[in-house]
């Protein structure tokens, strides 16, 4: 679990890789969290694509 105490509250967007490692593709408010989800897709997949895993 991962809490950042400051402000009203974030959301936080990674991914689990070999179960060990965590990696940060953004994190955001309630407000933008339809946007945030799709800008964190958009990483993971330009990641994979460029194969920097």
């Amino acid at each position: 679990m991962l809490r950042i105490p400051e402000g009203k509250g974030y959301r936080v967007y990674f991914v689990e890789i070999d179960d060990l490692v965590l990696l940060l593709l953004l994190g955001g408010n309630k407000a933008r969290q339809s946007s945030d989800i799709k800008k964190a897709k958009n990483i993971w997949n330009e990641l994979k694509k460029e194969d920097y895993l």
